[in-house]
């Protein structure tokens, strides 16, 4: 058993007890299966909260998963459990087929899909090994549900992962009946999922971005992708690639105040089920396993008993993927926290990282300027701040609220103006509790005045208050070791005892604070404001041990490049890797009508009319396929220059101006010989392809003649031939057996290519050089329609051939 693995399916086991104990075992009582001790022990809750059946979920996994250590194993006293559990679930149904969570009559839309997509998880696990007579009865409970969703919406917010779970719900529901109108269902939450994904890399949670809420949808979608929603791959790799890794900490945690639902609990199944294709994913996993060991991360253990069971399942699904795809190597990759400098912005979703050797910081500028810092040397939580409160009008206001502040970003420093916005924390009352119950008996039998009162509840206790005419400008700046931030404040005349709010929430959410061991070690500043309504503050981290392979990226780099997706994606990595050099990015725009004219008439003179047609076949053709298959990859670079061709003179005087140290050269123009010799420096160049055997196009001729040991990308010098300089780096590999699809492998090809790079840039030296698998050299140009088409048929074949890779044969 692997590390990670071992740690999710020892936490993910540890609880299971404590979730017995809630659950109602009795022979003799009416309530029996039920999980709510305060109800069925206690008798202090009016009804059962069907959503806490989804522990059902985890009781059954225990049950098939055969582990060293798994007590629960085949265990015949924990199946019968299951099928109490299974007929207590039956029992709580309304006739209309839904189920309650928070007052009667709720007719909760997401609990019933919740509760129907684990017991249909159930079904598929132990179904066989429970009695007929039950399996029957939880049939037609489905079958009620079922329609109660095709006749239902939650309509009270936009959440991503209730989206998501929803999509994978009547997905479920339409392989265990067939009927297409589940599936219809199913496409229609994934096209609206879709809406709210931002380029960035984030799913709306409540309109805004929340890495811990992240990991939970992030699990839902790697199911529906692997079940054949191919649409939703491209985003996937995005908040896998491009979003989440930034927002792991360097003690293992991952998410915060920062957040739009302020959530730190990180939810491990989508990324290991990431983890054996992508080395952002498996370098996440490794981190976040060491917080679920250190205790720097919520665990099931420590949680209420609904959220205690979701992620304790999550945790064995993780252990589960990672037995059948053992996550990939990360050799060449490094999270952002881990590395010398970072600097990102992310600003639709409202969120800053900055970083150096001393310190990892994460600003929201979208959240009122919250603030998390980690200090390197130690790994852990060295500070946090969280805003100030107001007194205004004898109302309580407070400068965190999320979504409502605006920040704007320059060199090392950011300013951040945010208003004071009234408090939306309620406090349960008898009175309160008393109007909601009777409410729930009477007037919520009435389906509007009940989806109304749900609006309300969301609007007073998730939604930030009204704002005020007060406002925080707060203005943070940093430097090497230290993070200061000044902070001044504007009001009416009734504004008084402004203060910090130290480890405060402004707003309410159930799912959000829970504790970890991090928390111990982060100090919070309790200092009031000076009687002016100003402060200062600062940060001081220890000076951190320089970091000899980031002393070399002062190199001055250029890069060239056109502006395929295969090249985004390229440079897109390399932007990052080498965020400590100097570069200079040129990008090759499409051509104009008339050179395409005249690129076409030489085409045609060398190698005729037909194979010109299927050339501009090909051109036609392959933009509509990307676009059906959801290609795309979100560019998060800006050039510092285009053209049209990267040998003009205005290229040639701007690089020579910039004097690099190195051109790295990437699907663009074949530079000229006096190109080449006016540089005058050392030019390389990622080739997607196995060089000298496939010279050009690469690896779409290599799919299309079965040359499957020659996939695969090269790092070589540029020369005045086409791919016939000195190998430096040189790479083989299946992207078959790496989990990706044929409309992805250029995209994961050129990333591997764009990582090779980096790795020879900041180690200065070549890697070991794979063995081309022969030495005849041949070079391919121009690829057309009847290529392009021999090698999809030829990565059908090497899907067949690869035992890993039946998810992808679904895909195809």
């Amino acid at each position: 058993m692997s590390g990670y693995e071992h740690t999710y399916t020892q936490a993910g086991l540890t609880v299971i007890p404590r979730i017995l104990a809630h659950m109602d075992r009795n022979a003799l009582s009416r309530t029996q299966g039920v999980f709510k001790r305060d109800f069925w022990a206690w008798k202090v809750a009016p009804f059962p909260d069907a959503s806490m059946q989804y522990a059902l979920r985890l009781f059954a996994q225990a049950y098939i998963f055969d582990v060293d250590g798994n007590r629960f194993f085949q265990s015949s006293r924990l199946l019968s459990y299951i099928e109490q559990g299974l007929s207590a679930w039956a029992d709580m149904q309304h006739r209309d087929g839904s189920f309650d969570q928070v007052f009667p009559h709720d007719h909760s839309f997401g609990a019933t899909a919740y509760t129907v997509s684990g017991v249909l998880d159930v079904l598929d696990m132990v179904g066989e090994y429970l009695p007929g007579q039950a399996v029957k009865r939880v049939e037609a409970a489905l079958s009620r549900a079922g329609e109660f969703l095709l006749k239902n919406e939650e309509g009270y917010a936009s959440i991503a992962n209730h989206m998501a779970l929803f999509a994978l719900a009547f997905d479920q529901l339409y392989r265990h009946t067939s009927d297409e109108r589940y599936r219809q269902r199913a496409r229609e939450f994934v096209r609206e999922l879709l809406k709210i994904f931002s380029p960035e890399g984030w799913f709306a949670e409540y309109e805004g971005a929340d890495p811990g809420y992240q990991t939970q949808c992030l699990h839902y979608l790697a199911r529906l992708a692997h079940r054949g929603y191919s649409e939703l791959e491209p985003a996937m790799l995005e908040a896998v690639t491009g979003f989440m890794p930034y927002f792991v900490h360097p003690d293992g945690s991952l998410g915060g105040h920062y957040g739009a639902r302020l959530t730190c609990v990180v939810y491990p199944g989508g990324v290991s089920r990431l983890a054996a294709s992508h080395q952002e994913a498996s370098a996440m996993l490794d981190l976040l396993a060491k917080g679920v060991e250190n205790g720097t991360t919520p665990i099931p253990e420590w949680l209420d008993l609904p959220n205690a069971a979701r992620l304790a399942s999550n945790y064995l699904d993780a252990a589960r993927y990672l037995r059948e795809r053992p996550a990939m190597d990360v050799a060449g990759y490094t999270l952002p926290c881990l590395r010398g400098s970072v600097w990102k912005e992310f600003s639709k979703a409202g969120l800053l990282i900055a970083g150096t050797p001393s310190y990892y910081a994460v600003v929201s500028t979208g959240g009122g300027g919250n603030i998390v810092a980690f200090d390197k040397a130690t790994g852990k939580r060295a500070y946090e701040d969280r805003g100030y409160c107001a007194l205004i009008q004898e109302k309580e206001h407070c400068t965190q609220a999320p979504g409502c502040s605006s920040g704007r970003v320059k060199e090392n420093s950011v300013t951040i103006t945010a208003p004071f916005s009234r408090l939306a924390m309620q406090r349960m009352t008898p009175v309160r509790h008393l109007c909601l119950l009777m409410a729930g008996l009477t007037l919520f039998r009435f389906k509007w005045l009940r989806e109304s009162a749900k609006k309300l509840l969301v609007k007073l206790l998730v939604r930030p208050g009204p704002q005020s005419s007060a406002h925080m400008l707060r203005e943070i700046s940093f430097s090497e070791n230290k993070i200061i931030f000044r902070d001044s404040f504007t009001g009416p005349a009734g504004m008084q005892t402004v203060r910090r709010v130290g480890e405060g929430t402004s707003i309410h959410m159930a799912s959000a604070d829970f504790f970890d061991f991090s928390q111990l070690a982060a100090k919070f500043d309790s200092a009031v404001p000076a009687p002016g309504f100003s402060a200062e503050t600062v940060w001081n981290f220890p000076a951190a041990e320089k970091d000899p392979q980031a002393a070399e990226c002062g190199k001055k780099v250029v890069v060239l490049c056109d502006n395929s997706t295969p090249s985004v994606a390229a440079v897109n990595h390399l932007a990052e890797r080498l965020s400590g050099c100097n570069l200079l990015i040129v990008e090759e725009r499409p051509l104009t009508p008339s050179r395409m004219v005249r690129t076409l008439a030489r085409t045609v003179k060398r190698r005729g009319v037909l194979k010109t047609l299927d050339i501009v076949a090909l051109q036609l053709v392959l933009p509509l396929y990307n676009s059906l298959c959801g290609r795309h990859e979100a560019r998060k670079f800006t050039p510092d220059f285009s053209t049209t061709d990267v040998n003009r003179p205005e290229v040639l005087a701007r690089v020579s101006g910039f004097s690099p140290d190195l051109i790295v050269t990437c699907r663009c123009a074949i530079l000229t010989r006096e190109t080449l010799a006016a540089l005058g420096c050392p030019i390389i160049n990622a080739h997607p392809g196995i060089t000298p055997r496939f010279r050009g196009v690469g690896n779409l001729f290599a799919l299309a003649e079965k040359r499957f040991d020659c996939l695969g990308a090269t790092v070589h010098r540029v020369d005045a031939g086409i791919d016939t300089g000195e190998v430096l780096v040189r790479k083989v590999v299946d992207p078959a057996v790496c989990g990706v699809p044929f409309v992805a492998q250029e995209i994961f090809i050129m990333r591997m290519a764009a990582e090779m790079v980096a790795g020879y840039i900041l180690c200065d030296e070549p890697e070991d050089v794979d063995e081309a698998p022969d030495c005849e050299s041949r070079i391919y140009l121009r690829a057309g329609l009847n290529d392009w088409l021999a090698a999809r048929r030829g990565y059908r074949e090497l899907v067949k051939q690869s035992a890993s890779a039946k998810n992808i044969m679904e895909k195809l």
